[in-house]
């Protein structure tokens, strides 16, 4: 079932797949491109459908890439410690990053899959 979300940006939220998902129609799983992202053709249900069936993965990739961007934040920091102006923007994305992070491994728990390493791409 599609439910609407409460969030402003008037995405949907799929109960089955336990996602905020901006390409959900307002039908059990009937998935259509969503005009807020602008796209500028059609997503194919194939692909949508091979998404859905690799989310689990594709969770996981997101929380490392959260993650990822956290610690680039911090490196940032690090780096250019005679940049003053840089220190409030780098800090408040690096939290905002690990936030997100901490929310993808919410919606990871929540559907019963355990967060940890990657397999390298084949």
């Amino acid at each position: 079932m599609v439910t609407r979300s409460p969030d402003l940006r008037k995405r949907w939220v799929c109960e089955k797949h336990h996602l905020p998902c901006p390409l959900a129609a307002p039908k059990a799983c009937g998935l259509r491109a969503c005009p807020m992202l602008r796209l500028r053709s059609e997503t194919s249900l194939d692909w949508v459908h091979r998404a859905i069936g690799a989310m689990d993965q594709i969770l996981i990739d997101h929380a490392h890439c959260e993650k990822k961007a956290a610690s680039t934040a911090i490196n940032l920091m690090f780096r250019y410690q005679d940049k003053p102006a840089l220190m409030r923007p780098l800090s408040e994305l690096a939290r905002e990053e690990l936030e997100h992070f901490e929310q993808v491994l919410g919606v990871i728990s929540a559907r019963g899959g355990v967060f940890g390493r990657q397999a390298p791409p084949p």
